[in-house]
């Protein structure tokens, strides 16, 4: 997962920070869809899944709070310059304009600036001239920002109608810890999309292949159960991967009772040996579903 994140920063770094302080102020969710749509690239999952939900499973931070950084340092930076430099001047001028009513936020970058600090209450971060205690203000006001960030994150997962599971299985810090396991970033892409998919109506790409499930309809393809073909159907009640079941994945949830409970156990994985059986399993299932599918 680092090395994910060290080539979207390396591949996207020059075109999204070159100035950013400057003109990015105000199209920080635009932005932000850069960095969340190529994770959502390469782990195979939908469109449609929110960007809180991302940087929460990959620990991913804001692109506003790299832009509120350089924002603050080239704040910093003009006022120690000298009275006559141009930079100085217009910036004065935009903090002078800033308390007129008739100043339009979005053409007054002084406000932009105080804006972000107000929502965490550190706008004398920017009448602070003395190194040492600007070094550790700003050093704090970061960290104030991107905790609140990430409080925001967690509390619209924790509210969102998109996957109620995700709140169960979801450790809430920074980064699932079965991305940080050594496996080939298959098995990452596969169980990822497991975690992330709509319980009910979803598509789960392994191999090149898409294997898209009907929940549209009443009776399981495979099984012929009268049940919807849903994510807790695939993990535990078709028939036809029950012996898939039994070898990779009844050790895990054999004293559990309640089968939701059972759905949230099986994708709440912090060891390489419950990767393993999981991918294992999800990858004979497909096999076994294609066949079936495919008389």
């Amino acid at each position: 997962m680092a090395g994910g994140k060290k080539i979207l920063f390396k591949r996207g770094g020059d075109c999204r920070n070159e100035c950013a302080e400057i003109w990015a102020p105000l199209y920080c969710s635009k932005l932000e869809c850069v960095q969340t749509r190529y994770f959502k690239s390469i782990f195979h999952w939908p469109r449609n899944v929110p960007n809180h939900y991302v940087r929460i499973e990959v620990g991913l931070e804001s692109i506003e709070t790299e832009v509120l950084k350089k924002m603050v340092r080239w704040w910093h930076k003009v006022q120690l310059m000298d009275g006559n430099r141009l930079p100085k001047i217009c910036l004065n001028i935009l903090k002078s304009l800033s308390n007129d009513r008739i100043s339009m936020v979005k053409f007054n970058w002084y406000t932009q600036l105080k804006g972000k600090l107000d929502s965490i209450d550190a706008v004398s971060l920017l009448n602070t001239s003395e190194m040492s205690q600007f070094k550790d203000e700003f050093s704090s006001s970061i960290l104030k920002f991107q905790n609140n960030k990430f409080s925001l994150d967690i509390n619209a997962v924790l509210h969102s109608n998109y996957n109620p599971d995700f709140r169960k299985i979801s450790s809430l810090t920074l980064c699932e810890q079965y991305l940080s396991l050594r496996v080939p970033i298959i098995k990452h892409k596969l169980i990822s999309q497991m975690r992330l998919c709509q319980p009910r109506s979803f598509q789960i790409t392994s191999s090149g292949f898409r294997n898209s499930f009907q929940t549209d309809i009443s009776n399981c393809p495979i099984c012929s159960i009268p049940e919807r073909e849903d994510l807790q159907h695939f993990l535990l009640k078709c028939l036809r991967l029950q012996s898939y079941r039994d070898k990779y994945l009844n050790k895990y949830i054999s004293s559990i009772s309640d089968v939701d409970v059972q759905v949230q156990a099986l994708l709440d994985v912090a060891d390489i040996n419950k990767l393993n059986d999981l991918f294992y399993f999800i990858t004979s299932a497909f096999k076994m579903r294609n066949f079936v599918l495919s008389l």
